[in-house]
């Protein structure tokens, strides 16, 4: 297991790339599974466990089904254990390094306006991982990496607000 964070934590920067995983099915299990627990502790912070839990499965399902079509349509279906598993665990090494943050702000000990700073921050760090991870797996330049990326997250981003949108104002 120390193996696996190691590599996944040199994945996050950028030193080694989904190739350099074990192509076995298992491991997308695993990564899967650490990303949805390690998100979901992130937004129970800020709503409830169930509705945490529906949010991160939704968005894992839109990170696999995004990876599955960019390889398709690249014709590199084979790459996709890989591919997932550096994503998903990638992702769950960046989100579990803001965790303590995040309830660090939600107890009043960190300002909020360094928490946002940190986020900024995370979110530059985790389209560079996904565009690093996109640019090995599909063959591309770092460049094509990033535009796939930035629109993923986009797209992700709408349907995550239309899925979930965020309450109104009272009445």
């Amino acid at each position: 297991m120390g193996q696996l964070v190691r590599l996944l934590w040199d994945i996050c920067r950028l030193r080694k790339g989904p190739q350099d995983l074990p192509a076995v099915p298992i491991l997308v299990s695993l990564t899967l599974g650490a990303d949805l627990v390690v998100s979901s502790l992130g937004r129970a912070m800020a709503t409830t466990p169930l509705q945490a839990l529906r949010e991160s499965a939704v968005g894992l399902g839109t990170m696999v089904a995004f990876l599955f079509v960019v390889l398709a349509a690249r014709h590199r279906r084979a790459r996709f254990v890989q591919t997932v598993s550096a994503a998903a665990g990638a992702d769950a090494v960046i989100t579990a390094l803001l965790l303590v943050p995040m309830a660090l702000t939600r107890l009043g000990v960190l300002p909020g306006e360094i928490f946002n700073g940190l986020v900024l921050l995370t979110i530059i760090w985790m389209v560079t991982v996904l565009a690093h991870v996109l640019r090995h797996a599909l063959d591309v330049t770092m460049g094509t990496g990033v535009l796939l990326t930035v629109g993923y997250f986009v797209a992700a981003i709408a349907l995550q607000q239309y899925l979930f949108p965020p309450p109104g104002p009272a009445a």
